[in-house]
Parts: structure tokens; sequence; C-alpha cells
């Protein structure tokens, strides 16, 4: 990187993005987004569904699917919940994943959300379904502090409305707030749901919607604006963290800037002035010659009055001191999907951003001549109507982004292209090294585990798992999975690199450490417990069938889990490149650990796709072996045939699937690089203010009846409470807050109990007893019957 990037000017640090999500109309996340917009897609439509009707707009489809139990909120909350809400719950999560972060690491992470829109709290009023859950679901500072809340975010929580350039606004904050050391990662979010036709009907009359029903920036058919809805987040660190820790970077902000109009011919009439002064404040911060930047994303809303006053501010601080053959390339978003009003500013930043990581300009529609009023060759402007590489330069490569708020609030940000050596890095890591922080992140360790272990043939392979060769240089390995959670407690062996082998009883007694043995990866290999055996050598890239790994795989729903492993199948299947050390790496180390896990031993890709296929379809094959369990519980392990041998890999996924700790460094070893995954399978359903139902249980006596044992009470009562089906599968470890009570629905839970039990129970009965574990234990050993229990 070169130093004119590493400038800090007045704006501190540059910050890297290293992590992105969306949902904009026409593609689902951000590769379809990246593929939309390279072979020019326009998802300008009627209205659909919800919305049918509606005139052209860029709409999402199924605004009222949610995944409401893996976010642990109940059915009626749901249905109370705005959209926007949900939408960024699940866009939060893919980021925080697309950037290698386990979703359920929590930490100084601060959340800055852009909106100006709440047609849902609107719509809520009108139907009269308001209670308890209406200002939690419908107030616009629950859009960031939800998120701050279910990921356990403990840094600044804010939204901010600037009207249609509210995201790009929230980025300018956040850029604040990492620069003050207010929080170290950064979660920018933008999002506008356009749920009714009073929306449409106020731009109307304002006179700035287009009755043709398309976006023409800067051309001579410009009649007004075309409304869009979506989402995106942008997960953000210091260039130097993010560099540290091996991060993939897609772009860097360098600095950004925000400014008022100040007065002009009317409150909605933007002014040259002002967006002059705002860019040329932007590149003085970022340390960068305004004649040396190569694209600018537009603001660009296709209306009369503003696309002129745009193009005149841009050739005035960036157009000059250009040659007539090097013009400043423009383009803008809101061809292709829409005007998203409180997210336009990061749908143009992500498209931006995937554009500087792609090394590649994806064309702007409906540009055939220039308006009138717009002299692009006089300005040294260019719209870029096809698809093209990056303008060659020798120095790094530097952009804008732009948004204009109506009421005269403007933002612009200033990119720069990721560290060259990141640039283009594949999502193997072709080049350059994986930090390990990232790597170090917390589990949480939840009940209810399946593991397929595919296990080798009877020519047994190296033993790998809990290998800790980095931890020696690679001179001598030491049997440290950890599977046992012993601390420096308990026989160790060296690691033989030999072609021993264990049974799987061996391996499940390794992991959950039964029968108070402790177990380090599998010692007894060959029988000769304790035996001194050849140091392992240093861990290897290379391919070895001989040489098996643990991929894992979570979810919160069986049908999740086999989600997950039909879209890990595909992916396997595009990318024969991957490596498996790599793909486990990641599966262990950047997605949460969920209630329902499967861990996959295989030496070669086509094994593991093999394995994948079968768990999608709810089967093990032969050569499989199934463990269920629970922590702290005597596993069961069903082998396929017998007493199956497997590598003492299996030991490190049994370990996980029982919630056991693991050294994942250690096993994959030193060069392992997280790859990428696919990203998690939200099970939806859809909820609406028509679905909501009163929350609690039936007060007409109707009540389980007690029949002396309280688990099937405790699950049944918690379930109904939860508006979930009878029978629901509840996480017995899980607290009761995570599974999606509130503190009203706990004093519910308490009288249903008291009610059904006859007992006398106290106010805290649930603060005593935080799991349906503890409650169930509690109640059953109490002796006492219409006494205050405690």
């Amino acid at each position: 990187m070169t130093e004119e990037i590493r400038m800090t000017g007045a704006s501190g640090e540059p910050v890297a993005v290293v992590g992105m999500a969306c949902r904009f109309p026409g593609a689902d996340d951000l590769d379809g987004f990246w593929r939309m917009l390279r072979r020019g897609g326009d998802a300008i439509g009627p209205g659909t569904g919800l919305r049918d009707g509606r005139r052209p707009g860029g709409y999402l489809r199924d605004v009222e699917l949610f995944d409401a139990e893996l976010f642990g909120i109940s059915p009626h909350e749901a249905a109370l919940m705005d959209p926007q809400q949900r939408l960024l719950l699940e866009l939060c999560w893919h980021a925080l994943e697309d950037a290698r972060i386990p979703p359920t690491a929590g930490g100084a992470t601060g959340v800055f959300v852009g909106s100006c829109s709440d047609d849902y709290a609107l719509l809520s009023r009108m139907s009269g379904a308001v209670d308890a859950y209406t200002m939690t679901g419908t107030a616009r500072t629950f859009l960031a502090n939800r998120l701050s809340y279910f990921f356990r975010f403990t840094g600044p929580s804010t939204v901010v409305d600037t009207g249609q350039s509210s995201s790009l606004t929230a980025l300018d904050q956040a850029l604040g707030s990492l620069r003050r050391g207010e929080c170290t990662t950064a979660v920018v979010a933008g999002v506008q749901l356009n749920l009714t036709p009073t929306g449409d009907r106020l731009i109307e009359e304002l006179g700035a919607m287009s009755p043709t029903g398309r976006c023409h920036t800067f051309d001579a058919r410009a009649d007004g604006i075309v409304r869009g809805e979506g989402a995106g987040v942008l997960v953000l660190k210091p260039l130097e963290a993010a560099v540290a820790a091996g991060d993939r970077v897609y772009c860097t902000v360098l600095a950004t800037a925000v400014n008022n109009d100040g007065g002009g011919p009317s409150l909605t009439t933007p002014t040259q002035a002002a967006q002059q002064n705002l860019l040329a404040e932007a590149y003085r911060r970022a340390g960068v010659d305004p004649a040396g930047v190569a694209y600018v994303e537009l603001h660009g809303t296709g209306t009369k009055a503003g696309d002129p006053v745009e193009a005149r501010a841009l050739g005035g601080v960036l157009g000059r001191g250009r040659l007539a053959d090097r013009p400043l390339l423009v383009g803008s978003v809101k061809t292709n999907i829409g005007h998203l009003e409180g997210a336009a500013g990061i749908a143009g930043l992500i498209k931006t951003a995937a554009s500087l990581f792609h090394r590649e300009l994806p064309p702007t529609l409906n540009h055939r001549r220039p308006h009138p009023d717009i002299d692009l060759d006089g300005l040294r402007l260019r719209v870029t109507t096809r698809r093209r590489a990056w303008p060659a330069d020798e120095g790094p490569l530097v952009c804008g982004v732009s948004s204009f708020g109506l009421g005269g609030t403007n933002a612009h940000a200033v990119l720069g292209e990721a560290p060259r050596r990141e640039a283009g890095v594949a999502a193997s890591g072709a080049e350059g090294t994986r930090g390990e922080a990232v790597l170090a992140a917390s589990r949480e360790q939840l009940p209810r585990r399946e593991a397929v272990v595919a296990a080798p043939g009877p020519e047994a392979t190296r033993r790998e798992a809990g290998v800790a060769a980095s931890a020696a240089g690679g001179t001598r390995g030491e049997a440290d999975v950890a599977a046992s959670g012993a601390e420096g407690t308990g026989g160790e062996a060296d690691v033989a690199a030999s072609r021993a082998q264990v049974s799987w009883r061996e391996a499940v007694v390794a992991a959950s450490g039964a029968e108070g043995t402790r177990r380090e990866a599998v010692v007894a290999a060959s029988g000769a417990e304790g035996a001194r055996r050849e140091a392992a050598a240093p861990a290897s890239r290379a391919r070895v069938s001989d040489e098996p790994v643990p991929v894992l795989l979570s979810g919160h729903t069986e049908a999740a889990l086999r989600d997950q492993a039909a879209r890990l199948a595909d992916r396997l299947e595009r990318h024969d490149e991957a490596d498996l050390r790599d793909v486990g790496l990641a599966s262990a180390t950047t997605r949460a650990a969920l209630p329902v896990r499967a861990a996959l031993i295989a030496s070669e890709r086509a094994e593991l796709v093999t394995r994948l296929r079968e768990l999608a379809g709810g089967a093990s094959a032969d050569g499989a072996t199934i463990l269920t369990g629970r922590p702290g519980a005597e596993p069961t392990a069903r082998p396929a045939d017998g007493n199956e041998p497997v590598t003492a890999a299996a030991t490190a996924g049994a370990a996980f699937v029982l919630g056991k700790p693991v050294d994942w460094l250690a096993v994959y070893g030193p060069q392992a690089r997280p790859a990428d995954l696919p990203l998690y399978p939200f099970q939806r359903r859809p909820y609406w203010l028509d679905t909501a139902t009163p929350t609690g249980p039936a007060t007409d006596g109707s009540a389980p009846p007690w029949s002396g044992d309280p688990l099937d009470l405790v699950l049944d009562l918690t379930a109904e409470i939860l508006g979930r089906a009878p029978g629901t599968d509840l996480d017995l470890d899980a607290t009761f807050t995570d599974l999606g009570l509130d503190s009203r629905m706990a004093v519910a839970l308490r009288t249903a109990v008291a009610r059904a039990t006859g007992r006398v129970l106290p106010t805290t009965l649930l603060f005593d007893h935080p799991t349906p574990a503890a409650l169930i234990e509690a109640l059953r050993s109490d002796d006492t019957k219409g006494h205050e229990f405690r």
C-alpha cells in the first residue's frame, strides 16, 4: 500500500470494511447483488404480494418472513415487530459471518443504523394491535438497540435520521466512534421498507415521483425518483487491526464528511455550494487529490433539479485539472434498484466496495443522452454505461460515494482499495497469512448435538486432531485437543503421526471425559497406552488423503442443519480448490455453535461432499457413525457396523458436539486459513399484524394436568407461552431469556406452574432458576406442597 493511501489527514487512520450483507430488489444476498450489477440487471417492477397493485418500484420479496425462533423471539412479539428490525437481525448475522466473526461473539461493537421511515408503526396504529410489545417493536430507536441486545454488543447504539442521507451519515458517526476508541468494531446499517402507499403519495405530491417508473440518472429523460427498498449491513474495523488479524478487506474508508445546505431556494432544493464544500472537505480529510479520484457513486436520483446541481458540484471539485481523455467516471445504483431513501447511501457504498474488491465497474442503466443542463464533457464527467475495468493508474484506487437528504443534510464517503496484498485474495487465502485473533473467538455451548463421523477405511489415517504442532514449532506434537476440558491435568502422550487407529467409543470417552478419565487426544490408539511415539511433523497444506479433518456444522433446528449441509456441498462442488483444512477451520471458528450439531470427518473433498449429501438427506450411509448427547450427560454412540475405527480427528468432532473446548488452531495446523462458507440458512415463517395473538397460557383452568413430574409441565407451558407448537424441542440448558421469554412472559410462566402444581411460588422463581433444567430440578427436589417454594 502506498504512502498516499496511508495519509491520515485530520480524520485519522483508515477503516477497513471486513464484512458485508444485503437484501436488495432482485438480490437476496451480496453475491446475488454483485451478479445482478455485473449483468446490468433491472429490478424495478410492479408491487406484488403485500404490495400488490402498487406503482413500479424496487420491492423486496417476502418481507413478512422471519426466523423468529433463531433469535429467541415469540411468534406474538415477532408479529408486532417492524419487519425492518427483523431484516436487520438477519443481515447483521450474515454480515458477521461474512467478516468471519461468530455471531455469538459479542463485545465492544458499536451499532449505527440509518433509517427514515416506520410504515409498520403506522400500520400498527391503524390496526389497533397495540400491547406491551408495540413500543419495542415499532419505535425507530430499536432498529439499533435490538441488534446491540441480541448480539451482546456493548458499544454505542444509535439510529440516525437525516432523511435520504441517513445511512451514509451513520457511517460518518461510526468512523468517529472507532477513532475515539468507543468501540473496536462497528456495525453500520441502512434499512428501508415501503409498506404502505402513503409514502408513494407523499413523494408524488412533492412532485418528485417519476411518472415513467424508471430512474434516468444524468439523462435527458430524467423525470423523478423511483422508490426502492432493502437493507445493507457493513462490519468495520480500524485498518491496522484488520490487517493484523488477517481479515479479508473489501475496501477502506479513508474519510467521511457531512454538512447541510444551510438555506437556499427552498427547504428541499439542493445547493451547489454546499455540495462542493462537502466534497472539498471529504478529500481534504482523506489527504487525497480530488483530481486523482477514479469514480464517484452518485446520489443520482434522476430528478430534473437535483442531477444538474450534483453534476456541477462534482465538476467544480473533482473535474478540475483532469485531461479530457481521463474524465471522472460516475454511476448510480438507483437505476438498478430504485431510491432506497434511508438505505440509499449504504446501497451505493456496498456497490462501490464490491466494485473495488472485484476491480470492475458495473454499468449504470437508462442513460442515452445527457441532461441538457449537464455538460458532461465540460465538467470532465462520464457516466459508466457499460461494464469495464477500473481506470489504469499507478497509484491505489480512490473513489467516492454521495448521499443527500431531502432536508439538506449531505454526506460523502471517500473509499480506497484494500491493501494490495489483500485486494482480490481468494477465500482460500492464496496470499498472505490469516491472523489468529478471530480464531480465538468464544463459542456458545448449547445442548442437543449430533455428530456424523465419516470414518476412514481400514487402512487408518494420520491422527491430527489436537496435534499442537504450531505450539512446539512442529518439533513435537502434544496431544492437546483439550476436549476433556482438563486445564493442564491428565495424561499426555506424544502423538504419533503413524497410522494408528482408535475405536469410536474411545474417541467419545476422550471427548466427553466420561467415567472420570482425563484423556487428551487418543492415547491408547494402538493398544500400547502410554507408549512413546514419533513426534508429528508440522501440519502441511497439501491435500493428503490420509490426513482426515473434522468439518463442523450446527443449526437451531434439524432442518437448518440439513440446509447447511446441502449448501456446503453445493459450494464445495462449485469451488473445487477449497482445502479441507481451511473449510474445517472456518466451520470451527467463524460460525455460531448452535444446539443441533454435526461433525463430519473426511480426508478428501469428494468424501466430505458425500457425507454432506447424506446428512442433508437425513440419513447416514454405511461407514458413518452417529453420536447424540448433551453436555454433562453420558453420550450415546450408535456405531454403523459395531466398533468402527476412527481417527483422533473424531475426538475433536465429538468434543464440538458435546460442547467441550478444543484448540482448533492445533487441530487444523498453523497454515490453515478460514475459507468462505455458505451463509446461515434462516428457517423463516410469516409474521404480520394479523397473526399476532395474545401471549401466555390460558387462564380458564386448561393448564396441563399435573402428573407429579415437572419435565413435561415446564416444557409444555414454556412452549405455550412462547406461542410454539406442543412438543417443541426446547434447549433445557438455555436461559428462559435466550428462549425468548421476557419479564411479562416469566410472570405468566410462574403463575401457570403455580396453578398447575398447587404450590405457592415466589415471584423470583425464574430469576432463581433461570433455565428449564434448573426449574425442573428445583421442582423435583421440593417435598413440600402448598408452601412457598424457594
